[in-house]
């Protein structure tokens, strides 16, 4: 066998020339028919198609799961550990783990707001040591 591009003699089994990376082409007797379960380039997932011919990471999710997720966000501990799930774990629908991440950074951006909040509802209840308007220190 021959490289296509640079013409080095090759073993039969190669399928990059190590002289030139050129890529060869695959023989038609290794190459997988049309109805074969073939992995796709998809980073979360196994790859390979479930039984409707669709990948399970990439299925879009239905609005009636949507509807359950929101209602399960709605339960105040158990939501968390769904979300931090979802959004961590790998194997998982691409759909659901960037809605569970995008609620994730919903609550951090809460809970900063939360935080300023309180403190300055703290410092607003507590008298300065002395009167703003004619600067004078009471005691």
């Amino acid at each position: 066998m021959f490289c296509t591009n640079c013409g080095k003699d090759l073993p039969p089994e190669t399928k990059i020339c190590p002289n030139c990376g050129f890529a060869l082409s695959i023989p038609e007797k290794e190459r997988p028919t049309k109805g074969a379960m073939q992995p796709s380039s998809n980073f979360y997932g196994d790859g390979y198609p479930d039984a409707t011919g669709e990948n399970k990471y990439n299925k879009p999710l239905t609005t009636a799961q949507f509807f359950f997720l929101q209602l399960l966000f709605m339960i105040p501990v158990v939501n968390l550990f769904f979300i931090f799930f979802w959004s961590l774990k790998r194997h998982t629908n691409k759909n659901l783990k960037a809605y569970s991440r995008s609620i994730l950074i919903w609550l951090a951006i809460a809970s900063v707001f939360s935080i300023f909040a309180l403190l300055t509802f703290t410092f607003m209840r507590t008298p300065l040591p002395f009167n703003v308007f004619s600067m004078r220190i009471n005691f």
